[in-house]
């Protein structure tokens, strides 16, 4: 019997469930369980760790949830087109060199000298890129 209807992102649903159920066991256990050990009162740490865990689940739930999110092409180009204005020059600008780098680095990386060239050719760009 295969699982259908849960979405993408199974394995972050079956954390925050999971999660939920042993929180919530830990919680009512905590709650309504007598527990004592030599006198002292053991029923406030499984309060306490029954709703840390209950939260913890939360990471489950927020990657299960955006992970079923979806978005057409078409609406995601329409958002994030790009705008000729100050911010992306400047963004560009940073991007280039660093970019350069990546490319510099990738193909350097046969060389033993790798780092001292990346370095170097990275200063070289900005110092061209600021004038």
């Amino acid at each position: 019997m295969a699982c259908t209807g849960l979405g993408r992102c199974k394995v972050a649903l079956w954390f925050a469930v999971v999660l939920d159920i042993l929180g919530l066991i830990a919680l009512l256990v905590g709650i309504f369980a007598k527990l004592q050990r030599e006198g002292r009162d053991f029923g406030d740490l499984l309060i306490y760790t029954g709703a840390i865990v209950v939260f913890v689940s939360l990471i489950g739930w927020v990657f299960w949830y955006t992970g079923n999110i979806e978005i057409s092409w078409e609406e995601l180009e329409s958002d994030y087109q790009l705008k000729d204005n100050r911010l992306n020059r400047i963004v560009r600008k940073i991007s280039r060199p660093t970019y350069h780098v990546v490319e510099t680095s990738q193909n350097a990386s046969q060389d033993k000298m790798s780092n001292g060239l990346t370095v170097f050719s990275w200063a070289k760009t900005v110092a061209n890129c600021t004038q």
